[in-house]
């Protein structure tokens, strides 16, 4: 979750220095930087390990599912 909210804050960062001359050519940097940060964050905040002996449940838009997913 943090990787994602980095990542937009670099976003908001690269167009707010767009508009500034001396510092326009790290703007199309970073805003890719911070696409590609939001990007992962959403990856691997969708990855959960379930440890041995454990259990996990399935949840699909904050709702818990029925199935429960074994070790």
């Amino acid at each position: 979750m943090a990787l994602i909210v980095l990542g937009i804050i670099v976003i908001i960062l690269g167009y707010s220095i767009s508009k500034q001359y001396q510092l326009q050519k790290f703007s199309s940097p970073l805003r890719i930087t911070g696409a590609i940060m939001v990007i992962l964050g959403v990856l691997f905040s969708s990855i959960v390990q379930i440890e041995a002996g454990e259990v996990g449940v399935k949840k699909l838009f904050g709702k818990v599912q029925n199935e429960t997913i074994g070790s």
